[in-house]
């Protein structure tokens, strides 16, 4: 009998400590669970901030190319207009309708030229 009450009294004082081992353990768990949950989120907005400042370099960067475009297409112009200029003046001096033409072409008029 004295054998029976002391098992019984061991299972009463030891109940709770088998019980409380697994209730410990799932407060670990949810404790683990929620800051693997914040952790997640954390990356996630960082993600979320990466993601929008290369959608705003991306826009920055569409309109120095649109900016840069228009430059090219102006100066493109610019050397058109200076290369017919220059086709012009080489046209002109090739068939002598300046008065200073090439002496290759018409001769030169004196001996001291062709040196």
């Amino acid at each position: 009998m004295r054998r029976l009450v002391a098992l019984a009294l061991s299972m009463i004082v030891a109940a709770p400590l088998v019980v409380a081992t697994p209730v410990a353990h799932a407060d670990d768990a949810a404790e683990q669970a929620a800051k693997e949950i914040a952790d997640a989120r954390e990356r996630a907005n960082q993600a979320a901030d990466a993601y929008f400042a290369a959608i705003s370099q991306i826009d920055t960067l569409a309109l120095e190319a649109t900016s840069l475009e228009a430059e090219v297409a102006d100066l493109q112009t610019k050397v058109d207009d200076l290369t017919a200029k220059v086709q012009a003046q080489s046209m002109r001096r090739y068939t002598g309708a300046e008065p200073k033409t090439s002496p290759l072409l018409n001769g030169f008029d004196s001996p001291e030229e062709q040196m």
